[in-house]
């Protein structure tokens, strides 16, 4: 083939001269212009043709050959044509698809140039161009499309390849731009994350009968932009004016599909009422939780806060309430111990505890805030006054201990044979012990000038039974706890040994709750149930309904002093949750009921236990009511309270005192 020639000027007349053997034309014979795969021979040599300036093959001239691009190599590098003024090479193609070329010198004469395309191979792999970034947005896309190349064994693009996506679970979906790879052996796809913040991944594969290897794409998913912030905790709770709530206040934010957002800016402020939140604005952490303290206005009555969250174009807020009151008219005076259990001695106006770690029972006068301490040889378990209140009963296990208030010492320690329950002093020389363990047991009746003790007759009291003294001293009604259906029985101390007379005439009918307590006329016994019965001489009369505390479901104790013109009952009007369990739920108000119709009258709060906040201010934990107590004059009630389980507080129990002119 020709494709170009040399011609060279003449020198006088119309012969041409230099011609001979000297080459002037080199030009392409064969093998331009092929195509075939990358790395491959060419199947047709590079053929050049060389001429003299007559056009006459030229033979025994050195051609040159070379490779100008695509790499490849040529074989022969050179070549002498023959002849016919031919000289061949062969072309193998470099691994770079595209054009390639090669060059074919002879001499100074000006080179020829072969071309060759080169085509990618089979695809054997996917190359990311471009990467999925860190994390993204969950639910949503992520901002760029993901670019990916199939290519060969040498790397070079394949086209017309179609891929497939293969999301693991929850990791959204992966669609292609295109069905398969451009000319470049590229294609793009959008990947839109699962709803759900977590390690994502998606597999890309090509063709099943395809040599492709697969290749794994993997991000994160965060949370999203706030959508929404919602209440998590801290509303609806009652404080006293000026007190920091118990509770802080707690938001929570959310994107658009519920995940929690975390490290993001939430604002509280106070809306009406006063008061103050700490801190103001905050952020929120890896649950998307953010929280502040709310210390509370000198208004009564509904405050509020709000708590807001902000992004462009949106912001979202959430609102919290508190009640204010007015602190309770009661004050409170801490004691240095912990009660296990508590009575009162009226003639003295002391209230008499036991505690222990160490074992001891404390003189407590309420009015002079005193507190005298008579320690203990064993550990006590529970107490009883004599009605003149001169003398104490301490139970212990196996143990009884005889204490005079009046000179402050332990006169005597009589052995027991059993572990002390609740005892009752009853001014006749006996001390009576229901023992706490075991199951059916005998009553323990202690002489007191003798030590001897004498079991009741059977039956006797179930283990664990609360007595209290009637006040004509010849009888004690007890409460069983552990039975279902709980019982009051009647026992005769007349005689010296407590002796069971009967029990109620009620086995299911009415609950009794495992307590009872007495009206100072002995008329009435009130149980822990909220129920009320009558108290009397005739049996067929004695510990039948007589009605019930209204609003009351589970009483702490209950005072009905000898002519009061009240009934003091600290109570909540909820079940506990068994009626046989020694732990009631806490009762955190004084109520008051006249005693004829058992009319309910009103209710105060106990007061506050107060400590300090970080702030400055107080945080108040609201005192529960376990015993409770009237002076012989009917001016002051005693309650002896305790602050709330977790509250931190070492010196947790104290007497929260009321003027009963204050009391509705």
């Amino acid at each position: 083939m020709l494709l170009s020639t040399i011609f060279l000027p003449a020198c006088g007349g119309d012969k041409p001269t230099g011609l001979g053997n000297s080459p002037s034309v080199v030009q392409q014979f064969s093998g331009n212009n092929q195509q075939a795969t990358v790395g491959t021979t060419l199947s047709t040599p590079l053929v050049v043709e060389v001429l003299n300036g007559a056009g006459q093959p030229v033979g025994g001239v050195n051609v040159a050959f070379a490779v100008a691009t695509g790499g490849g190599t040529v074989s022969p590098a050179s070549a002498v044509t023959n002849s016919d003024g031919q000289a061949r090479t062969t072309f193998t193609l470099g691994t770079q698809s595209g054009a390639q070329t090669v060059t074919a010198r002879v001499g100074d004469l000006p080179p020829i140039t072969f071309s060759a395309m080169a085509t990618a191979g089979t695809a054997t792999g996917i190359v990311v161009v471009t990467e999925p970034p860190p994390s993204g947005a969950a639910g949503v896309p992520l901002p760029a499309p993901i670019v990916l190349r199939v290519v060969d064994a040498q790397g070079n693009g394949v086209a017309g390849i179609p891929l497939t996506a293969t999301p693991t679970s929850a990791s959204g979906t992966f669609t292609f731009a295109a069905a398969t790879t451009n000319a470049a052996g590229e294609v793009s796809a959008a990947w839109v994350l699962g709803p759900l913040p977590s390690p994502q991944s998606v597999t890309i594969s090509g063709p099943p009968t395809s040599a492709i290897a697969p290749t794994t794409l993997t991000t994160t998913a965060v949370a999203g932009p706030p959508e929404s912030i919602v209440v998590h905790h801290g509303n609806d709770q009652t404080g006293d004016m000026g007190d920091q709530l118990l509770l802080p206040l707690q938001v929570q934010v959310l994107d658009a599909f519920g995940n929690q957002v975390p490290d993001y800016d939430v604002v509280f402020a106070v809306v009406s009422g006063g008061g103050s939140v700490a801190p103001g604005a905050t952020t929120t952490d890896g649950n998307g939780f953010a929280m502040t303290a709310w210390t509370l206005g000198p208004q009564a009555g509904t405050q509020r806060v709000t708590a807001t969250v902000s992004r462009p174009g949106r912001t979202s807020g959430v609102d919290f309430v508190a009640q204010a009151l007015a602190p309770s008219p009661a004050t409170l005076w801490t004691l240095d111990h912990r009660v296990v259990d508590a009575e009162y001695a009226a003639s003295a106006n002391v209230i008499v505890t036991v505690s222990a770690n160490p074992s001891r029972l404390t003189i407590v006068d309420p009015e002079a805030k005193t507190q005298h301490a008579i320690d203990l040889a064993q550990v006590p378990l529970a107490v009883g006054v004599d009605p003149a209140g001169t003398h104490a009963a301490v139970s212990h296990d196996g143990w009884l201990s005889y204490v005079n208030l009046q000179t402050r010492t332990v006169e005597r320690v009589y052995p027991m044979t059993s572990v002390g329950g609740d005892v009752v002093l009853a001014g006749n020389g006996f001390a009576y012990v229901f023992p706490r363990a075991d199951q059916w047991v005998d009553a323990r009746s202690i002489e007191l000038a003798t030590g001897n003790e004498t079991l009741s007759p059977w039956p006797g009291p179930y283990a664990g039974a609360r007595i209290r003294l009637h006040p004509s001293g010849e009888y004690l009604y007890s409460a069983s706890n552990g039975l279902s259906p709980s019982d009051f029985e009647k026992y005769d101390l007349r005689g010296g040994t407590a002796t069971r007379l009967y029990d109620s005439p009620y086995h299911g009918d009415y609950e009794f709750g495992g307590d009872v307590w007495i009206s100072g006329d002995g008329t009435r016994l009130f149980a822990r149930s909220g129920n009320v019965f009558r108290s009397s001489p005739v049996s067929t009369e004695d510990m039948t309904f007589a009605g019930r505390l209204d609003g009351v479901q589970s009483v702490q104790a209950v005072v009905h002093p000898v002519d009061g013109s009240r009934i003091y009952v600290l109570g909540v009007n909820a079940p506990p949750p068994d009626y046989w369990s020694p732990d009631p739920l806490p009762a955190t108000e004084l109520r008051t009921y006249e005693p004829q119709f058992l009319g309910y009258q009103g209710s105060v709060r106990l007061p506050k236990f107060r400590v300090p906040n970080a702030t400055g201010g107080t945080i108040g934990y609201q005192a529960e009511g376990r015993f409770l107590f009237v002076n012989a004059a009917k001016t002051r009630v005693y309650a002896v309270v305790r602050a709330p389980a977790g509250s931190g507080i070492a010196l947790d129990w104290a007497v929260a005192a009321f003027d009963t002119s204050e009391l509705p």
